[in-house]
């Protein structure tokens, strides 16, 4: 990658927001949005001017990191994203306030928060607000799916006192990627291995203020597959088999296609080898380069 002509951009925050050079593309690094909470800053990954026409929509990214850890710097470290810029598709990766200093629901504010401000720019950036999709892995898969929910479900967004920052005009969602995602966050400590269970579960403790996520409050009212609802969009699932969410992942498909949602997944069998929580990042594995290639085609029907 090149990165060049930096160009320092204002934003009255601690930290130096700047423009440059992402090899073909333009990355703006650190544009901030408003919260009284740490960690509000998006990075935008977006084509040149001269080469608009080619962008098909924009992911909107969300971390991983149990709610406790993570940044939206994920996007540098992984060729999966450059893949999706590639294709066509613009990527604005968002960070949020962490437990247990920051706990529920003050990330998934923010999560609103920053898409209302990404609206809001959306000259600025030269996206299309009708065409998002939302992506996450794990922990950001949990916080986009529930950010999903508190946007098209009227009576879901009243109960947890959330601004409509899209709809009537604004904007539209028009897809779900998933990527090893907590969609039951009653069941953070439920994987196949006893090991990433104990990590998981205190996580889910420090985030929700819970120590019996199975029966609080908080952690039903974040679960995306205890709350979904007909209004949710077209879903694309995978997990990995080991160490991950990949039975809520299956569960969360069932109902999708109870209550008629499309979806589209890929939930590896032991046959196919070991496959861990996030491998879809790992782009160098044969099976996570063909999942991708599954997903674009997705998101690429999906805005035809």
């Amino acid at each position: 990658m090149s990165f060049t002509k930096r160009t320092a951009v204002q934003t009255g925050e601690e930290k130096r927001s700047y423009r440059e050079e992402y090899g073909e593309y333009i990355r703006y690094k650190n544009i901030s949005y408003p919260s009284a909470y740490p960690n509000n800053f998006f990075d935008a990954y977006l084509y040149p001017k001269e080469r608009k026409k080619e962008v098909l929509g924009t992911i909107l990214y969300f971390h991983g990191g149990g709610f406790v850890s993570g940044s939206k710097n994920v996007v540098d470290q992984h060729p999966y994203f450059l893949e999706w810029l590639k294709n066509g598709f613009q990527v604005i990766a968002i960070d949020y306030a962490l437990a247990p200093e920051y706990p529920y629901p003050i990330a998934l504010r923010q999560a609103a928060a920053a898409v209302k401000a990404i609206v809001q720019k959306k000259d600025i950036l030269g996206i299309d607000p009708n065409k998002l999709i939302i992506l996450g892995d794990s922990a950001g898969a949990a916080l986009g799916g529930q950010f999903i929910l508190s946007q098209l479900d009227e009576n879901y967004r009243k109960r947890l006192k959330m601004e409509e920052v899209l709809g009537r005009g604004k904007g539209k969602i028009c897809g779900f990627i998933s990527l090893s995602g907590l969609l039951d966050t009653t069941r953070y400590g439920q994987t196949n291995s006893k090991e990433n269970n104990s990590y998981f579960r205190n996580w889910g403790i420090a985030y929700f203020q819970e120590k019996d996520l199975e029966k609080g409050r908080k952690a039903k009212e974040a679960s995306v597959l205890q709350n979904i609802e007909k209004s949710f969009p077209p879903t694309f699932l995978s997990d990995g088999n080991l160490g991950s969410f990949q039975e809520q992942g299956k569960d969360f498909q069932r109902k999708l296609r109870q209550i008629g949602i499309p979806v589209e997944s890929y939930f590896p069998g032991k046959n196919e080898g070991e496959l861990p929580h996030d491998f879809e990042l790992q782009v160098h594995r044969p099976e996570a380069e063909r999942l991708l290639r599954r997903q674009i085609a997705f998101a690429k029907n999906l805005l035809s």
